[in-house]
């Protein structure tokens, strides 16, 4: 039996996250209200780490990778004892923290399919319009049509959330309607992981169904459906001719300047003729000291700080997940969430940020769901 306490709180945490993410759309970004929602949700959050670290409990091997690099982060960002780098820190404090009450509310069973679905249908037109404000804005700043928005890095987020839904058709919705605002961003990154969502979905859509003859009518239509998503997602995207350019680029060998800010950070760290320096690194946030911007690459940000025991903590962190897929009992919608959501925190990783992300929501809430549940249908 569900214990209602916890449900509680776990309804509790859930709406301090929507709250927080609606600043810009309901109340103005940076207010009290925002403040006090995210102190609440990382103090919470922080009781339930700590029981956490106090329990025998069996972990698996990401939630222990996932541990050590908190760990690691909230170490190093002590001993740098500069607050010039509050904000880093607390965006890390907000992907990972949450993780550890919604791990235990899973596990209990408080946690639910519905819950998620909700979070995903109430937050979407929030990331909508905060998308939509922020495009225009920058559009008038600029005095140009054509920009690339960072802001769709939310939706990145909510892709994985997409294969909760029980009816297929909900699910190609949803990917349908984000894909549309990952297209307009003219984001190269952000195409791409609309297109890894659309192909997980309908690979594990066609593997779930049955060889059998009363079963080809289906795969028939599934295949049809396909063929029109791919089409008219094509259609839409070659609408687009910046982002068509910005492809092309990217083909040709363009980074939009990252290769130079990959150089910088790797060779301060490479350079450092120091065992220390190699094994540990520079100290926290060290791609921002070097390149004012950061190096866009979580690998590098992690070699250059923590050094090669901070790359190896996150080298086990992805290894542990990609293994966690060939454990046994997934539900089928579960692991084909978990895939997406791993296949975008690679990408988020390689190209900008994944575990101090913009989009939170999916490391602190679906992330450990999926951990904690993966072989319970609900």
């Amino acid at each position: 039996m569900v214990n209602l306490k916890s449900r509680h709180i776990c309804l509790f945490l859930m709406v301090l996250i929507i709250v927080y993410y609606a600043q810009g759309v309901i109340y103005p970004v940076g207010t009290f209200i925002s403040r006090v929602s995210l102190l609440l949700l990382l103090f919470v959050s922080a009781i339930y780490f700590v029981v956490f670290l106090l329990s025998r409990v069996y972990a698996p091997s990401f939630v222990k990778a996932w541990t050590a690099l908190l760990i690691v982060n909230s170490v190093y960002f002590l001993l740098e004892g500069d607050l010039a780098y509050v904000g880093a820190f607390q965006s890390i404090l907000l992907n990972m923290l949450p993780f550890y009450a919604f791990y235990y509310f899973s596990q209990q069973g408080v946690l639910s399919r519905n819950h998620l679905i909700v979070f995903f249908v109430v937050l979407l037109p929030i990331v909508i319009i905060r998308f939509v404000t922020s495009s225009i804005e920058m559009q008038d700043l600029i005095n140009k049509e054509e920009v690339v928005d960072n802001t769709v890095y939310l939706f990145l987020g909510l892709l994985p959330y997409v294969f909760l839904f029980r009816r297929t058709s909900f699910s190609i919705a949803a990917i349908l309607v984000i894909w549309i605002f990952l297209v307009q961003s003219g984001k190269r990154a952000a195409f791409i992981a609309g297109a890894i969502t659309m192909l997980v979905l309908f690979y594990f859509q066609f593997k779930s169904m049955s060889s059998q003859k009363r079963q080809l009518g289906k795969r028939l239509f599934w295949v049809v459906s396909l063929v029109c998503v791919i089409v008219w997602g094509f259609n839409r995207f070659l609408e687009n001719e910046f982002l068509v350019h910005r492809l092309q680029l990217m083909l040709q060998g363009d980074t939009a300047g990252r290769d130079k800010l990959y150089k910088e950070v790797f060779t301060t760290w490479y350079e450092s003729n120091s065992v220390v320096q190699y094994l540990f690194g520079r100290g926290f946030q060290t791609s921002e000291k070097v390149t004012s911007s950061g190096s866009h690459n979580d690998w590098l940000d992690i070699l250059a700080s923590f050094g090669l025991v901070g790359f190896l903590v996150y080298f086990i962190l992805f290894t542990a997940g990609f293994m966690q897929l060939f454990e046994k009992g997934w539900v089928n919608y579960k692991k084909a969430g978990f895939v997406c959501l791993i296949l975008i925190a690679l990408l988020a990783s390689l190209t900008s940020r994944w575990y101090w992300s913009s989009f939170a929501y999916s490391q602190m809430l679906l992330l450990p769901y999926l951990l904690a549940s993966r072989n319970r249908v609900d």
